[in-house]
C-alpha cells in the first residue's frame, strides 16, 4: 500500500490547498489501510501501529511533502521560482504553515 497507493494520493499535494476536512478524510482512508491490514476495529485507532512500524499518518506525510517543497522552492535560484516564492509568502497558506510548524 505504501509504494502503490501512497504515491497515488500524495501525488502533487504540494501544490494543493486542502481544507482540514479534506485532510482529515484522507487520513480515516490511510488509517482505514492500517485498519484492514492489521484487522484493526473501525473504532480502535492505529497511531500507536504506525509508530512502531515507523510510518506517519496521512496529516504528518501531507504537511512533510508541503515544507520539503516550500524549502526547496526558497532554496532554489531560479528567478521565476523565486518570484513564485515571494507571491507564495503573502498567501495565508504560508502563514498557517509558518504558524503550525515554527
Amino acid at each position: 500500500m505504501t509504494s502503490y497507493c501512497l504515491p497515488l494520493i500524495t501525488y502533487g499535494c504540494e501544490a494543493l490547498d486542502l481544507s482540514r476536512y479534506q485532510i482529515q478524510q484522507l487520513n480515516v482512508r490511510w488509517n482505514n489501510v492500517y485498519r484492514r491490514i492489521f484487522q484493526y476495529n473501525s473504532w480502535e485507532s492505529v497511531k500507536k501501529l504506525q509508530f512502531w512500524c515507523g510510518r506517519l499518518d496521512f496529516k504528518h506525510i501531507y504537511f512533510k511533502r508541503k515544507l520539503t517543497f516550500v524549502r526547496k522552492m526558497r532554496e532554489l535560484f531560479n528567478p521565476v521560482v523565486q518570484t513564485c516564492f515571494t507571491a507564495f509568502q503573502l498567501f495565508a497558506e504560508f502563514y498557517n504553515l509558518k504558524k503550525l510548524f515554527n
